[in-house]
């Protein structure tokens, strides 16, 4: 995993309802939680309410994903999630695709991991 830096995304505010941080994290997903292909990702970057995925898998908008992000103190936090976007990746990304993700319902205690992990990201970003 590379070092996780915290940033805003810069002209990314238009119409967002949550502050993105550009952090990347290791992440797994399934399209169906009966599938037995698990995808690698990892994130771009993340808010309360979604994260944009950099992965080698064709996504299409609408999609429910169970997915899984490996935080840095190793813990697991597993969410349910539907593809809002999909796009071939800036290059710079280093990978094929990118897709916007919206994060729905999820079990409560996954989702306090979750919010909890992003807020201690969010005021670090606001102590520097």
């Amino acid at each position: 995993m590379r070092s996780i830096s915290v940033s805003p995304v810069r002209g990314v505010m238009e119409n967002r309802r949550a502050h993105r941080l550009r952090i990347e994290i290791p992440a797994t997903f399934k399209v169906s939680k009966n599938q037995e292909h698990i995808s690698i990702a990892t994130t771009v970057d993340v808010s309360a309410l979604g994260l944009c995925l950099q992965t080698k898998e064709t996504l299409r908008a609408g999609q429910e994903l169970a997915l899984t992000l490996k935080l840095p103190n190793q813990e697991k936090v597993n969410l349910n999630a539907v593809v809002v976007w999909f796009r071939t990746a800036d290059f710079s990304l280093g990978g094929e695709y990118t897709a916007g993700i919206k994060l729905t319902e999820s079990p409560k205690d996954e989702e306090v991991k979750f919010i909890k992990f992003y807020v201690s990201k969010l005021m670090e970003f606001y102590k520097q």
